[in-house]
């Protein structure tokens, strides 16, 4: 339907795509139709307040110029027990994407040991927009950056106001942003706590940035706790050309810059 007042926007509602947001109800099916009609229609998705319980990845089309949008982190899209996946999907081929004010819960806890498991998985994702979402619990990767079909690199990203949370009793890495294949993006202004989940072996084990690409922008940003399984703060792994500026490392276990890369600043 029509949102008053903001005729260009769909919501997503019980009565038009079967997504309840009752946080009981699987809405796989109806947010998968609410995100597929505006994709079709060209329009912004609005979810209202409430929990929105996924099963599956719910598929950003590979269109240009749509946005989900929340009420705020009231509004929140949480993974099902057991369904061993990221909550929302890119194509490997998305671009100019905004997603925001909402919360995306990875529900680690209840995940297993199979797949990949987190809040976004970005790859392809190029000129996106993610602002002011609160990932939690995530037992992989809350978002993943990743490249597009066919090997090309995802750029130039931005990633603004979010914060990473609670996943230091994720049986996975735990991680809060992983850059690989997708580099010249800006990660300004998040706040990253208490992450890092007991799983991964080498640089993919606790760590609140994974940076594999080089080329990124890290600056004002908070990195708080994750003492339980020595979280580092970022890790620039085998890349080049990151900047890492103005940020506030308070309590991190681990590291809190790791280089194991060169021509950084």
């Amino acid at each position: 339907s029509q949102l008053p007042g903001h005729l260009d926007w769909l919501v997503a509602t019980a009565a038009e795509f079967g997504a309840t947001g009752d946080g009981a109800t699987d809405d796989t099916v109806g947010l998968q139709a609410a995100v597929n009609a505006a994709a079709t229609a060209g329009t912004a998705l609005y979810l209202p307040h409430g929990t929105y319980l996924v099963s599956s990845p719910i598929s950003i089309p590979a269109v240009q110029d749509i946005s989900v949008f929340g009420s705020g982190w009231g509004t929140a899209v949480k993974l099902a027990a057991g369904s061993d996946c990221f909550v929302f999907a890119m194509t490997a081929a998305d671009t100019r994407i905004t997603m925001r004010d909402l919360t995306i819960d990875g529900n680690c806890t209840e995940q297993g040991a199979t797949g990949t498991s987190g809040g976004i998985d970005g790859s392809g994702a190029v000129a996106c927009r993610f602002d002011n979402i609160h990932f939690i619990a995530c037992r992989d990767d809350a978002l993943y950056l990743g490249g597009m079909t066919g090997g090309a690199f995802g750029h130039n990203n931005r990633v603004v106001g979010c914060l990473f949370d609670q996943s230091m009793t994720s049986t996975g890495p735990g991680r809060g942003i992983q850059m690989n294949s997708n580099d010249e993006n800006q990660v300004i202004g998040c706040d990253f706590e208490f992450l890092g989940g007991s799983g991964g072996a080498t640089y993919e084990t606790a760590v609140c940035i994974l940076d594999r690409a080089g080329t990124q922008f890290i600056s004002d940003c908070n990195f708080v706790g994750g003492a339980v399984n020595g979280t580092k703060g970022v890790r620039l792994q085998d890349c080049s050309a990151t900047k890492i500026g103005g940020c506030n490392f308070d309590g991190t276990a681990g590291d809190s810059v790791f280089i194991a890369a060169t021509g950084n600043v």
